[in-house]
Order: structure tokens, then sequence, then C-alpha cells
């Protein structure tokens, strides 16, 4: 039969046993499992977390809250914390994981309570509420999408790890930045969720694929 002149009509072409994989694609080179990409990602955008205790300080030392509205300004954080994880589990439901592509993008926001603006301190700080409220409770929902059930409390395991280790980092390091002046500590705050928004985007392809 003659097909279009894709193949020749009398040439039959047939695959050997001694190649039984000539026709598969070469696995490409040290490309990371989506489940650890993943995993190392929320490491990075934790990274990109000042801890509540590095920002009232930057924001008693500076003069821009009292010891009294501390604690007024770590109930916002909270209530919107709460609020923000149902709100953006929602948009899960509608969106998927391309929803956390917002986390990145508010935690690099969130730095401006490091600024020398009162108003800037509650509000990053309410920002900061918002990250917090999706890392806390969001990024867990991607785990069903790379995970068997048989295996996911074991993955939750790691996620929480993984978060954990992020933050103890980010402690250490943004504390130690903020001593030579908080304007680095906004670029550190930045560079790494810039690195955890390319890391979700390459999870997010990679999970696309395998499915």
């Amino acid at each position: 039969m003659h097909d279009g002149g894709w193949t020749s009509p009398t040439r039959v072409t047939t695959r050997t046993s001694s190649e039984p994989h000539a026709c598969r694609p070469a696995p490409a080179p040290l490309a990371l499992h989506p489940r650890l990409l993943y995993a190392v990602t929320i490491a990075v955008l934790s990274c990109g977390v000042a801890s509540f205790p590095l920002l009232a300080f930057h924001a008693q030392t500076t003069g821009l809250l009292t010891d009294a509205q501390v604690p007024l300004v770590f109930a916002l954080a909270m209530f919107v914390d709460g609020a923000s994880g149902l709100v953006m589990d929602r948009m899960y439901d509608s969106w998927g994981p391309r929803t956390l592509l917002a986390v990145p993008v508010a935690a690099a926001a969130s730095a401006i309570a490091f600024a020398g603006d009162v108003a800037l301190v509650w509000l990053g700080v309410a920002i900061w509420g918002v990250v917090n409220g999706v890392m806390d409770s969001t990024v867990k929902a991607v785990v069903t999408e790379l995970v068997p059930s048989s295996t996911r409390p074991v993955a939750f395991g790691w996620l929480a790890f993984a978060r954990g280790a992020g933050l103890l980092i980010a402690g250490g390091v943004l504390g130690a930045v903020y001593d030579v002046g908080s304007g680095w500590t906004i670029v550190a705050i930045v560079a790494a969720n810039i690195a955890g928004f390319a890391g979700l985007l390459l999870t997010l392809r990679r999970t696309r694929s395998a499915a």
C-alpha cells in the first residue's frame, strides 16, 4: 500500500532482538526526579521566608513598632495565615499546582517588611502571613500529584523535613545578612524566591510530562 511517500512500499523494516531499545530516547543526564525537585524547591522557598522574630526585631530596633504593637502585628499575620490557607485551597481545586506560583511572588513581596516605613511593615507582615498559610497547607496538595497513595505518609514526612531544613537555613543566613544591612536581607529573600519560582516551573513541567 502506498502511504504518501513516508516509507518505501517494497521495504520492510523490523527490529531485531539485539536492538530492543533502538527507538527509545536516552534519559536526560542529571535530571532530578519531579518528587526530589519539588522537595528541593520547597526547601529553597523556605529559605526565602524570614522568621517573625527577625521581622519583629527589625521593627522594634528601628522604632517602627512599639513593644505593645508586636503582638498585634503577629495576630494579624496569624489571621491572614489561616484565611489564606482556606482561599488558596479553593483556588487549588480550580487551578491545580499552578496556584503555587503565587507563593514565591508573595514571599518576595513580603520583604517590604524590612523597609523603613511602618505601613510597609504591617503590609509586609500580612503578606508574610499569606505565604506561611500556603506553605503550611496547599504545598502538601502537590504530593497527591506526584506520589501514589501508598507512599504519601513518607512523602509528607520528607516534605516537612525539606521545609524545616529551609527554615533553619533561612534563620541563620537571613539573620547574618541582616547584620550587614536590612537592604541585603531584602536582596537575599528576593533571590531565594526567584530560584524557587524557577524550581516550581520545572516541577510543573516535569509533572505534566510524566502524566
